[in-house]
C-alpha cells in the first residue's frame, strides 16, 4: 500500500497548497475548478472492486463477504464526499445489503 499512501500525500500536499492559495491567490490556483469536478466524477464513475482470479479459491461466503466489503467501502466513500459537499446524509442501504 506504499503506493497509495504516497498518492494520498501527494493530494494531501495539493489541497493544502489550494486552501493556501485561497488565502494568498497569487498565480494560478493549484486545483482548478475543471480539475474538482474531474475528480468528483471519477469517484463516481468507480465500481466496486472484484475480487480477481484467486476468488476461485473461495468458498461462497467468502466471495460475498468481500462482495459486500467493496460495496461497504465504495458507499463510505461517496458518502464522505456528499457530506463534504452537502452535510451528512441519510443510510438509505436497503437491508438486504447490510453486511452480518
Amino acid at each position: 500500500m506504499a503506493g497509495t499512501e504516497r498518492t494520498r500525500d501527494t493530494i494531501a500536499t495539493l489541497l493544502a497548497r489550494d486552501t493556501a492559495y485561497d488565502q494568498d491567490p497569487a498565480g494560478d490556483p493549484p486545483i482548478t475548478v475543471v480539475m474538482y469536478r474531474a475528480a468528483i466524477r471519477s469517484v463516481l464513475a468507480i465500481h466496486p472492486a472484484e475480487p480477481g482470479p484467486m476468488a476461485t479459491s473461495w468458498s461462497l461466503r467468502e466471495q460475498d463477504v468481500f462482495g459486500a466489503g467493496s460495496r461497504a467501502t465504495l458507499r463510505a466513500v461517496i458518502d464522505a464526499l456528499a457530506d463534504a459537499l452537502n452535510g451528512p446524509t441519510v443510510d438509505v442501504t436497503p437491508a438486504s445489503e447490510t453486511p452480518t
